[in-house]
């Protein structure tokens, strides 16, 4: 399944600011549909939530990038 990112957003509880903030700093890799508009699918959904537990246990943005190295 395809979420844009509004649904994305709302599914995963997190703002689209967020999301687009996550992709900048390269911890999410977006696909885009032909019009250039942002797409997750359901294994996005799986890395989101485990990047929210891993920001629950106290970890940065910048340890969680370190760990994917």
């Amino acid at each position: 399944m395809k979420y844009f990112i509004g649904e994305f957003a709302t599914l995963v509880s997190l703002s689209a600011h967020t999301l687009r903030y996550y992709e900048k700093e390269q911890l999410l890799i977006v696909e885009r549909d032909t019009g250039g508009r942002r797409y997750y699918t359901e294994k996005d959904v799986t890395w989101i939530l485990f990047i929210k537990k891993l920001k629950e246990t106290g970890m940065s943005i910048k340890e969680i990038k370190k760990g994917q190295d």
